[in-house]
């Protein structure tokens, strides 16, 4: 059992593959990675692997214009537009605005 939930917690981290690439090639900070990782999140029922190593892609290559700070701010935007949960509450507020108007 601790082999298969040692292959499953390698699978999820498998997203981060071209992060760490980029960090041996010098490419990107250290700073840059902890921002890239804390802003997209894990893996889970509602967003793979797949979307957030999409998402590191992007994230890598402009990590070479953008500082940590604004990194992981735009981390938590590509987080929320891969999270179906977040969509779904941001078309809700968006109803209840044009409601008040």
């Amino acid at each position: 059992m601790v082999g298969e939930s040692q292959a499953t917690g390698d699978a999820k981290a498998s997203w981060l593959g071209e992060v760490g690439d980029a960090v041996l090639r010098g490419d990107i900070e250290l700073a840059a990675v902890d921002a890239i990782r804390n802003g997209l999140g894990l893996p889970g029922d509602e967003i793979s692997a797949a979307a957030l190593r999409d998402a590191a892609h992007v994230l890598v290559a402009r990590a070479e214009i953008l500082d940590a700070d604004k990194l992981f701010a735009e981390a938590r935007v590509l987080r929320g537009e891969l999270d179906a949960a977040g969509i779904a509450d941001r078309e809700a507020e968006r109803r209840g605005r044009r409601t008040c108007d």
